[in-house]
């Protein structure tokens, strides 16, 4: 029964690391997409006031699609971080009250499946950031 209840700890743990980790990136991201708002509205500033260059529309267009970009990988993170939240909070409670309890073993064998998924879906936000990043840098010749 103890090694159950470690593991259930365990899971607790790595769930507060998991909330910690993705409102660090979160409030990162979100940094970068203000930042690129107001680069934007000074871009549309300028296009208003007559600048009617071609740069100027690929920058406006670079810019959108930045941002685009940016709030898709934040709202993934916004869910990793409300999920991680609300399992730390039920495994907390789970260990509180069940601790002697035959049903830690199922919630043992529900958390480490959620895991798993968090892996797989920590992984895939890692994997687009690496392709957004790549994107990035590319030099174009």
């Amino acid at each position: 029964m103890i090694d159950i209840l470690d593991h259930i700890y365990f899971f607790t743990n790595l769930q507060l690391a998991f909330f910690g980790v993705a409102m660090t990136v979160f409030t990162v991201l979100f940094s970068f997409i203000i930042n690129k708002k107001n680069d934007l509205k000074f871009s549309i500033s300028k296009k208003r006031s007559g600048d009617d260059s071609p740069s100027l529309h690929l920058n406006i267009a670079f810019l959108k699609n930045q941002i685009k970009t940016l709030k898709r990988i934040n709202s993934k993170l916004l869910l990793i971080i409300m999920f991680t939240f609300f399992f730390f909070v039920i495994s907390y409670l789970i260990a509180f009250f069940f601790s002697v309890s035959c049903w830690l073993y199922y919630f043992d064998v529900f958390f480490v499946g959620i895991l798993f998924l968090e892996f797989f879906f920590g992984f895939y936000i890692i994997w687009k950031l690496i392709l957004y990043y790549l994107k990035v840098i590319k030099i174009s010749e």
